[in-house]
């Protein structure tokens, strides 16, 4: 497990400075404290780095959804890095770039919406919300059938 955890490391080492210059190239800022001292958000990419490491030999037993007791991360969570995590990282495998891409289909069909999930939250926040960013009022109508 000792080379694993290197090539862990180094891989969020090098995933992380390529998120930080794409969003100094996106924001077109370096202010980038927001992510920077966000521990889940490094929890992520660890548990990403994890998955991409580990999965492909299955030389241990420690990926999704074991990942997330670990890293104390919920579904949704983990599932906000996965896509940014694949762009940052270009040199992984075909075959592991659609291992993660599917992962993340999966958390945000079924295990994002598990109870205790922030995602519930986040809804309830918005709902209450006078400045709505998306009108989830709409979402919650039932849809009207013209016959």
């Amino acid at each position: 497990f000792g080379l694993e955890k290197g090539r862990i490391c180094a891989l969020y080492y090098a995933v992380l400075e390529e998120l930080i210059q794409s969003e100094t190239r996106r924001l077109r800022s370096s202010d980038h404290a927001g992510i920077l001292l966000n521990d889940r958000f490094h929890r992520s990419i660890l548990a990403c780095c994890c998955e991409a490491i580990l999965k492909p030999g299955s030389i241990v037993a420690f990926t999704y959804p074991d990942l997330l007791e670990y890293f104390d991360l919920t579904a949704f969570d983990f599932q906000k890095v996965i896509e940014s995590f694949v762009r940052a990282a270009p040199d992984l495998p075909g075959g592991l770039k659609r291992h993660l891409n599917d992962l993340h289909d999966v958390i945000l069909l079924q295990d994002a919406w598990r109870e205790g999930s922030p995602i519930f939250a986040l809804l309830d926040e918005q709902r209450e919300s006078d400045t709505g960013i998306w009108p989830l009022n709409l979402l919650l109508e039932a849809p009207k059938s013209k016959l």
